[in-house]
Order: C-alpha cells, then structure tokens, then sequence
C-alpha cells in the first residue's frame, strides 16, 4: 500500500511497515508512473479547498488546475498503468447547497452546484466518467458532506469551542435537518468503494444515515464534552435577519438551513451501513489529542 501527502511521513504512517509514504512534491513531478505501478485502485482525496478569508474573491481558477486538471491527469495516468478503479472523494454540494424539506439530496439529482470549489467537483466527475467510457478504467465518485472527527476544523470545531466554553447559544429553536459523516464511517465507505463490484461507475452518495439539527448536535458535543449546554430560542428567521447584517449569511446558511442526502439507494447498491454511531465518532473527535480542543 502507498499513501502521498504533502508533507513528511505523518507519525500514523511511520508506525505501519506495510505502508510506502510518498511525498505529495515528488507526485507532481517526476514519479506518478512507478507511484502507480502494480496498484490496483486509488483512491483521491488531494483537494484544493475553501480557504474562508478569500470568500468572495474566488475564481474558477483558482480550484480547477488541482481539482479538475490534476485530478484527470492522475486518473489517466492511472489507466496507462494498469490500474483498476479510481476512487473520487467529491461532495455532496455538487447536488446544491441546501436540500428541500423531505426531499433529500439522491445520486440521480441534476447538479445545482453553486461555487467554484462545488463546480471544479462536478468538472472533475464529469472528465473521469468520460475517462471511464475511453478506457477500461472504472471510476467510483463518492459524495460526502461535512466531514468531522480526529483533526476536525471549520464550523465544526468552532461550534466545539462554543460548546466547551459554555456560552449560552440563540439555537434552541432550530429545528433544521443535515446529514454529517464521521470520519469512521467515510474511511469504511472508501474502503468498500475500493472493491464492490456494483460501485463500478457510478456515484455514491455518503452520511452517516442519521440526519439532526443543529441544536441536536450540540446537544451531543456538549454531552461528549460533559458540559451543561445552555440554548435559547431565538425564531430562525430572526437569526437569518442578524446574520444577514454582519455579513455571515452562509455561516448562517450552514448553521440553521437543511442538508439531508437519501442513504438508501447506497445501502441497497452496496449493502453497506454506517458501522459507528453518530455519539461514537463524535465522542473519538472530541478525545482526540488532534482535535485541540482546548485552545
């Protein structure tokens, strides 16, 4: 097994023999063909991703030469080499940014993604089906939404130092529906993806199969964390007004919208289920030395 990155060997590496760490610098330029030779799948995770400091000023071109063009390129090479299946770990706002209540977000949807990054991840699906028709290369896309656990960043972990510091939250009120995915379950959705014969060329939709709200989830982070949560209601539509004003409308968007994706059509193509509860991966991300939460 070989593992790439852009930086030195992590530790979690270091401590498995049976895994060859490549520097993601020496990928780039001249090593690709032996890196690929005698594997059998990939699976392609590398993204460019937000960066929130230049939401607002960014660009198409700006996510499509690693996104798109690099990930073409990989998959290409990879059929050259012989390789069997491509796995793309894409996203769930290829379908949108927000679902409709009661109609989740299926493999099926036509595509409403609605920034560059979410476009650069249909452009990328779009070049490797394409791929996948002019070679004998199968190519698996997964479509996953917010991922948490060891590491976790963004909302998520923000919402974890909220959490911890005990302040009270306007939140009590909100009753919308998203669907996460534990970073347990996505690894074991991957590594089914790598073999299953029915994930030949199609697109796969990721969640840990149970959808909350968000008072819901910090009703759980605080119980992970053994801190008494204070919420009270504030009506959502007030919120939305407030956050409008200070210029934090898509926080706002994430915080009090719906996100749900239809697991069904995966468990039925696959006869995968998420092994780890919700409260599991959240209790691992919360003990994680990674996660420093504590800051």
């Amino acid at each position: 097994m070989r593992a790439t990155g852009r930086s030195a060997c992590p530790a979690v590496f270091v401590q498995h023999a049976a895994i060859e760490y490549v520097c993601f610098d020496a990928v780039r330029s001249d090593c690709i063909g032996r890196l690929l030779s005698g594997v059998e799948c990939v699976l392609h995770c590398a993204a460019r991703t937000h960066v929130m400091k230049t939401a607002g000023l960014e660009t198409q071109s700006i996510y499509n030469p690693v996104n798109v063009d690099f990930t073409v390129a990989l998959a290409s090479q990879a059929a050259a080499c012989g390789v069997k299946r491509f796995v793309f770990l894409s996203t769930i706002k290829v379908n949108g940014e927000s679902s409709e209540p009661g109609q989740p977000f299926r493999a099926v949807d036509t595509p409403h993604p609605s920034d560059p990054y979410a476009v650069s991840k249909l452009a990328a699906e779009q070049g490797l089906f394409k791929l996948a028709h002019e070679t004998s290369l199968e190519v698996v896309m997964i479509r996953a939404p917010i991922v948490y656990g060891p590491g976790v960043k963004g909302n998520f972990r923000s919402l974890i130092k909220l959490v911890k510091m005990g302040w009270p939250l306007p939140l009590g009120q909100v009753r919308n529906l998203r669907s996460l995915i534990g970073l347990s379950n996505l690894t074991d959705l991957m590594i089914c993806c790598m073999t299953a014969p029915a994930a030949k060329n199609s697109v796969i939709m990721a969640s840990d199969g149970r959808d909350i709200s968000t008072s819901e989830l910090l009703l759980l982070l605080a119980a992970a964390c053994q801190v008494k949560l204070r919420l009270f209601h504030v009506p959502a539509c007030i919120l939305f007004a407030c956050a409008r004003l200070l210029g934090k409308a898509t926080v706002a968007d994430r915080l009090l919208g719906s996100l749900q994706i239809d697991l069904e059509e995966t468990q039925q193509r696959l006869g995968w289920h998420p092994p780890y509860s919700v409260e599991t991966q959240i209790l691992q991300c919360i003990q994680s030395d990674w996660a420093d939460i504590k800051e």
